[in-house]
């Protein structure tokens, strides 16, 4: 066996039991127990995926069709089961894209900057900072702000800077 196929698995292994993703399936196994929480979620994921393949296959999607998946994401972060997989999730996916970025830099690929983002900043000053760059993968909405995610002041978290989950592409809500 390759020494670099020997490596992606030790990287996943490194993976499996990182804390992001400890939590993320820890959050998912909660999620699980709360029927309510998971069906809404559910739902909230099968909506999203249509918006996301009509987009894919060309088809516009309504301005109302966006309000509706933005106030479903609102009332479904109202939900602490949800908000926690939502979290958890993002930071995982953070930490997932900052290995693909390493990799990728590595092997001569670069990763285009987010609309908006401060492209006189280094790559790694961007990813370093967890700033709206951090993933560096191209324009990823933000994640939800803590006031958004449990009612308390955004401001003194810096744990939830960053990328938030792609919920529509190309539309940063």
């Amino acid at each position: 066996m390759s020494l670099v196929l020997e490596r992606a698995r030790q990287l996943a292994k490194a993976l499996e039991n990182c804390d992001e993703y400890t939590a993320y399936k820890n959050a998912l196994a909660e999620l699980e127990k709360h029927e309510a929480a998971r069906l809404m979620w559910r739902d909230f994921q099968k909506r999203q995926a249509e918006v996301q393949m009509a987009r894919l296959s060309g088809e516009e999607v309504s301005e109302e069709q966006i309000k509706d998946l933005e106030r479903g994401y609102d009332i479904l972060m109202m939900n602490p089961y949800v908000r926690d997989v939502v979290i958890a999730e993002f930071k995982f996916t953070q930490l997932f894209a900052e290995v693909q970025k390493i990799i990728g830099e590595a092997v001569g690929i670069r990763f285009s900057a987010p609309e908006g983002s401060d492209e006189a900043q280094s790559d790694t000053e961007k990813v370093d900072s967890g700033g709206p760059g951090a993933s560096d993968l191209g324009a990823q909405p933000q994640e939800p702000s803590k006031d958004e995610a449990t009612g308390d002041d955004a401001q003194g978290d810096d744990d939830l800077k960053g990328p938030r989950r792609i919920l529509v592409p190309g539309r940063d809500f």
